[in-house]
């Protein structure tokens, strides 16, 4: 039986992208997203390949959290992987953001990760089992004049990586960062390049 997998932010980017190709390789895919109006994209492009749940997840709100992970439990018994790919940002210097733009992106960028977190931690040490993945941005290493607030939650991002493993490696729970990176092109279109992380699933 495949893995299965709650990922974050799937209705475009990244977490589109990384649905599809964990569902290619026998994942138990729950792809989640804050408006189920954008899903029938990623359910046409899924097709009958594997096994994928589409699910309403606002990183934003705890109870809409916790219900997509109790919907998990309910029909599979376990979370082996989380992947927090859910994010937000905004173009501005720092004297043009306003402090609602900037609660905004940290809740999302870096709460959000948190919360996720909490929910799922509680199976994954009953199971003592189970890996978190925190999508990250380059941006978070290389900063930006025009996204000093977006990129800064980036730098808490990294951080995790270095303290929850000394409290949850005692029940074989793995805690691992991935950069992605967008890239601003001629016609002003974004393409986004990013590394998955490495560490086996």
């Amino acid at each position: 039986m495949g893995k299965v997998v709650l990922i974050t932010g799937t209705s475009t980017g990244l977490g589109y992208s990384l649905a599809l190709q964990l569902l290619r390789q026998g994942y138990i895919v729950y792809a989640s997203m804050r408006n189920l109006a954008k899903a029938a994209s990623l359910k046409g492009a899924a097709g009958d390949t594997g096994i994928l749940r589409i699910l309403e997840l606002d990183v934003q709100n705890m109870e809409s959290i916790q219900r997509c992970v109790s919907t998990i439990i309910e029909e599979q018994g376990r979370i082996d992987i989380l992947v927090n790919n859910a994010g937000a940002g905004f173009v501005k210097t720092t004297e043009m953001s306003s402090e609602e733009e900037v609660q905004w992106v940290m809740d999302v960028n870096y709460l959000g990760v948190v919360r996720c977190s909490k929910a799922v931690l509680p199976h994954m040490r009953r199971a003592r089992s189970g890996h978190i993945i925190n999508i990250s941005s380059i941006g978070g290493l290389l900063g930006s004049h025009l996204m000093s607030f977006t990129v800064q939650p980036n730098l808490q991002l990294r951080d995790i990586p270095k303290q929850w493993p000394a409290i949850f490696s005692q029940v074989l729970i793995f805690i691992s960062l991935s950069l992605s990176r967008v890239v601003f092109i001629p016609n002003l279109q974004i393409a986004s390049f990013y590394s998955w992380s490495r560490m086996a699933l």
